[in-house]
């Protein structure tokens, strides 16, 4: 009786253990489960957020595709670059690099010369071309191209929205973007008959490149690219040849801050002249009981590049008698083109000198001695450097002689 007894509270503690064990699994499972269910979750929250980010900084940096490319200057209204003529301000840079995601390439080390040499100059040249062509584009063409994207993205007009306001962005400004994104495309469009790319031209890219097309250990075929590169080689060919032909100033240096346009600075008398020069009625200028004497250019401007040698030739040989102080600052690099190291910063004091006597912005700007000026090159036209050296000297010995 005893060992039946002992034998039912046995099963009955098996039976027990039993209950706590599968009891013990089944929570287990659901808390699996529900962890299982939570990373899914999780990730499909990161994935949404990811496709989300990658479709709105495609929206926004659909200009930069289009044109090749994969300290904020201060918005003072001094003028950061002149293309064809048409000023690009301080204010404007600042906003175009809000626009076209800068913040997004800074993060790659871009800097913002390079920023403004490969998407704000091209995009001016691109925009003043679709111009002459009466190239436009409707609202309600940027709207469908919005929503299509949108739509294939899979996110949701709100989503736009928050993603926008993240990058300090209106939907205004990336309308716009977009607009001048799709004018862009049908500017290259109509382009790329024109440019001549032929099969044998994408066939050399492809094989001089063949890195690019690269995937994981395998190689893109050349037939699956070959459109795309045609259609980046038109593309490129056209850039360079609109760019090759433009009037380009460029004035940004990195971390310089130049002064605004309508600045305090106050405009030389140019009430008289002397040879091809205008007379101011300022003082001479020294530094170090010389004659400061200064030429601004830039690498891009084909009139600088015209009189660089002539000017450099003369100027040096001056300044190495003991006779002037002299500079040839290259506004878009701020390198001294008269010493042997790479300045890359024009200081202050002649960045502002620039400005008094070129208002407008325009280069090759000769300073000589602050008593004579001239914006421009006297005898290009006529192919003459010899009258230009001529000039040159006779200023210089005018101010040594006081």
């Amino acid at each position: 009786m005893e060992e039946t007894e002992n034998m039912g509270a046995d099963d009955e503690n098996k039976s027990k253990e039993v209950h706590r064990k599968e009891t013990r699994t089944k929570a287990h499972k659901r808390v699996k489960v529900k962890a299982k269910a939570a990373k899914s979750e999780q990730k499909d929250e990161g994935i949404s957020k990811i496709r989300i980010g990658i479709a709105v900084a495609i929206l926004i940096v659909l200009v930069l595709v289009i044109i090749f490319y994969n300290n904020i200057f201060p918005s003072n209204g001094g003028v950061v670059a002149v293309v064809n003529g048409e000023k690009i301000t301080g204010k404007e840079f600042n906003a175009l690099e809000m626009r076209y995601g800068y913040s997004l390439y800074k993060e790659q080390g871009l800097t913002e010369m390079e920023f403004l040499n490969s998407t704000v100059i091209p995009l001016k040249l691109l925009l003043q071309e679709a111009g002459k062509q009466g190239i436009t584009v409707s609202g309600n063409e940027t709207e469908d191209m919005i929503t299509n994207v949108i739509e294939m993205s899979g996110m949701t007009r709100e989503d736009l929205d928050s993603q926008l306001k993240q990058q300090n962005m209106t939907y205004e400004d990336f309308k716009q973007t977009s607009k001048e994104g799709l004018i862009i495309t049908k500017l290259l469009n109509a382009t790329i008959p024109a440019m001549g790319v032929t099969e044998q031209d994408a066939k050399d890219f492809y094989n001089s490149n063949k890195d690019l097309f690269k995937s994981n250990t395998t190689f893109i075929k050349f037939d699956e690219v070959k459109a795309k590169i045609i259609t980046y080689l038109a593309n490129k060919k056209f850039m360079e040849q609109i760019r090759n032909n433009a009037e380009v100033q460029i004035f940004l240096t990195e971390g310089s801050e130049l002064p605004s346009a309508g600045s305090s600075l106050s405009s030389p008398d140019s009430s008289q002249k002397q040879g091809s020069f205008s007379v101011s009625s300022e003082d001479i200028c020294m530094e170090n009981g010389k004659p400061l004497v200064m030429l601004f250019s830039t690498t891009t401007c084909p009139h600088c590049n015209w009189i660089r040698k002539t000017f450099d030739s003369v100027a040096k040989e001056y300044a190495d008698a003991g006779k002037i102080a002299a500079y040839h600052w290259e506004l878009d690099t701020g390198d001294n083109t008269l010493t042997a190291a790479k300045e890359s910063k024009i200081p202050d004091d002649y960045a502002n000198m620039f400005w008094k006597y070129s208002q407008q912005g325009g280069v090759p700007a000769f300073i000589f001695g602050c008593k004579y000026y001239r914006i421009g090159n006297a005898y290009e036209n006529s192919n003459d450097l010899a009258s230009e050296e001529r000039d040159f000297r006779k200023m210089m010995d005018s101010l040594i002689a006081g």
